[in-house]
């Protein structure tokens, strides 16, 4: 995921999650471009936890799509949505394995039980 992310959208993302499970105060940066800075306003005012599930400000998408642009890629818009599906569902994966992690450390080996064992 890393490497098909605008490399500043990639860093700012790391840094609001991080921030947001720290329950710290979301900052913008003036070192960051506009378009950037204009997404993660957008996100503050839709709210991390709202991203944390699944709410994805568009402005991210646009900003991803800048970067498709950039690059001279084709059918930008389809690279760009498919970023964004790409972008929740790996942050799903990755919010359940954290979850699961969770469950088994509190309720022990014997709660968990892999899907694939049914």
């Amino acid at each position: 995921m890393e490497d098909t992310t605008e490399s500043r959208l990639w860093t700012a993302l790391q840094l609001h999650v991080h921030r947001w499970f720290q329950n710290l105060q979301f900052e913008l940066h003036p070192m960051r471009n506009n378009a950037l800075n204009a997404a993660t306003a957008s996100q503050n005012c839709i709210g991390w936890t709202n991203f944390m599930q699944g709410r994805l400000s568009h402005k991210f998408i646009l900003h991803q799509r800048r970067f498709y642009l950039d690059q001279e890629k084709m059918d930008t818009d389809t690279l760009a949505l498919d970023w964004g599906v790409l972008f929740l569902t790996s942050l799903f994966k990755i919010l359940d394995m954290i979850w699961t992690w969770r469950c088994h450390k509190l309720h022990g080996e014997d709660v968990f039980v892999d899907p694939k064992e049914k």
